[in-house]
C-alpha cells in the first residue's frame, strides 16, 4: 500500500501535506533509499508500516568555507522496508549515508519505527522480529556512533493500526499511529514521540 492511501496527512499542524512538499516513501524501494538535499524545505514520509520497519537518519554538515562554497548535500535519508528486506535495503542505506559522510556530513541521529515483537501473535514472530531488531541495532550503532543517537518508536501490532513517519527538512522527525477506517475520514491518530 502506498502512502497515499495510509495516513497521508502527516505535518505538524495536522494538515494533508501538498505533494510538492513531501517525497514518498514507499516499501522495499527497488531504487534504494529516499533522501532529500539540505534546506529544500521538502520532507520525507512513509506510512503503511503497520509490520513493516521505518528507518530514517539525518545529520548536518559544518557550515561553508569561505571559498569555494560546498555544494548542497544529501542530509535525510528514509527507508520503509519488510523484516524480509532489511538488511538488503539496510545495506543501500548505509551506503549512502556513508557517502554523505565521505562529503562531511556528521552529527548523525537514526530513528526508527518498528512493531513491537512482543505484540505480536506467534512466539515464532516474536522471536524474529526481535533477532532483526537486534541486529539493526548494532549496525546503526556502527553508522551513528552510539546507542544515544538512535530514537527507538515502537508500536503494537493490530490489524486496525497503522503507522506514519516523517522526517522535515528541520530534521524534526514525527512518528504517529493511527486507526484504519473510512478511507474518506480522516483517521483518529496519536502521536508516539516527536524529536525537536
Amino acid at each position: 500500500m502506498s502512502s497515499q492511501e495510509g495516513l497521508i496527512p502527516l505535518s505538524p499542524d495536522g494538515l494533508y501535506p501538498v505533494p510538492g512538499d513531501y517525497i514518498d516513501v514507499q516499501m522495499d524501494s527497488m531504487d534504494g533509499p529516499s533522501h532529500a538535499l539540505e534546506n529544500d524545505g521538502k520532507f520525507l514520509y512513509t506510512s503503511s508500516l503497520a509490520t513493516c520497519i521505518g528507518i530514517a537518519i539525518s545529520g548536518v554538515y559544518p557550515s561553508d568555507k569561505p571559498s569555494p562554497p560546498r555544494k548542497k548535500g544529501y542530509d535525510r535519508f528514509m527507508i520503509h522496508t519488510s523484516e524480509l528486506m532489511e538488511a538488503e535495503n539496510y545495506a543501500a542505506l548505509r551506503e549512502e549515508v556513508e557517502a554523505a559522510k565521505a562529503k562531511g556530513l556528521q552529527d548523525l541521529e537514526a530513528h526508527v519505527t518498528a512493531c513491537d515483537p512482543v505484540s505480536n501473535t506467534s512466539q515464532a514472530e516474536v522471536v524474529s522480529s526481535s533477532e532483526t531488531q537486534k541486529s539493526l541495532k548494532e549496525r546503526l550503532r556502527e553508522l551513528v556512533g552510539s546507542d544515544d543517537r538512535i530514537h527507538w518508536y515502537p508500536y503494537q501490532f493490530d490489524p486496525s493500526y497503522d503507522a506514519s513517519m516523517a522526517l522535515f527538512s528541520d530534521l524534526t522527525v514525527i512518528v504517529e499511529q493511527g486507526t484504519l477506517g473510512d478511507p474518506g475520514q480522516p483517521p483518529s491518530r496519536w502521536r508516539l514521540d516527536e524529536k525537536k
